[in-house]
């Protein structure tokens, strides 16, 4: 199996893991909920989706 398909995947599970568990991210690193503080880690997240999604069809 090819090495991008492989990270490919990696990178959307673990997007998709950080879009589900962003509230329980958010305040294990910031220790408050507020808006500002969502920003980081859901553009980590849909990063993580569009490179996985990029990678795997070598778009």
């Amino acid at each position: 199996m090819n090495s991008m398909l492989i990270i490919g995947c990696v990178e959307i599970v673990l997007g998709v893991l950080i879009n589900i568990f962003i509230k329980k991210i958010v305040m294990l690193l910031f220790k408050k909920g507020g808006t500002l503080s969502y920003f980081p880690v859901r553009f980590a997240g849909v990063w993580l989706l569009i490179n996985g999604i990029s990678r795997m069809f070598n778009v």
